[in-house]
């Protein structure tokens, strides 16, 4: 992670494992450093995935979007954006 980077936590509700691994590998092509992933089992087979990143000259509204996306994401939710300072 290099200085400039703007720092989010998104939690997302999917509704299968296979889209816990989607949502990772979108994630990770896009550059984006993880630094904390957290995934639990939701009742009805829904997961629950809480990630920090670190988005290196990224847009977080544009990763929301991108989150989105994906048909089987069922809610998306920023519980903290911060940014590093050069």
């Amino acid at each position: 992670m290099s200085a400039g980077a703007d720092r989010v936590r998104v939690v997302v509700v999917v509704a299968d494992l296979p889209t816990v691994q989607r949502l990772l590998v979108m994630v990770v092509g896009r550059r984006h450093t993880i630094t904390h992933l957290e995934a639990e089992e939701a009742p009805s087979g829904r997961w629950r995935v809480t990630l920090d990143c670190a988005l290196d000259g990224g847009d977080p509204d544009l990763l929301l979007e991108r989150l989105r996306r994906i048909p089987t994401v069922l809610t998306v939710a920023v519980r903290g954006r911060e940014h590093e300072p050069a």
